[in-house]
């Protein structure tokens, strides 16, 4: 069994779905690989639960770290388009959000956010707090 573990940004608004009673959530990703010849690898990752949740907050264009097993299928198509080629297709069902990494909309702010509210904090009092590192010698 493989764990494939990538930092991936959503190609599409992620879409509900409910099986058996159950909420989930399709993930449509790319993957892009850097190098000498770039290469980007689309897929679907199926999550659930907290991830779910996630999920539900995320929007296209958004950046998570995700992991989960990949798995890949080919076959030839035989109409369509794509009649007499080799088609593959790559899908990681049930795989776990283990990180938003860039997202304006998750985190509750907009795109076009200024800056300066980064800062927000720093007219505040500084605290007494007592310098424990005062009595090392270094």
């Amino acid at each position: 069994m493989n764990i494939h573990i990538a930092i991936v940004n959503l190609a599409k608004p992620p879409v509900a779905k409910t099986i058996a009673g159950r909420e989930l959530m399709e993930l449509r990703v790319a993957d892009s690989t850097f190098g000498k010849n770039d290469i980007t690898n689309f897929y679907n990752v199926t999550v659930s639960g907290p991830s779910a949740a996630t999920a539900k907050r995320l929007a296209q264009g958004d950046s998570v770290l995700i992991a989960g097993t990949l798995s890949k299928r080919s076959w030839k198509a035989t109409k369509g388009p794509r009649a007499g080629q080799m088609v593959e297709e790559q899908e990681m069902k049930f795989g776990e959000i283990k990180q938003v990494v860039k997202s304006p909309t998750f985190f509750g702010g907009t795109a076009d956010a200024p800056d300066d509210e980064a800062d927000a904090g720093d007219d505040l009092p500084e605290a007494d707090v007592p310098d424990v590192l005062a009595d090392i010698p270094f």
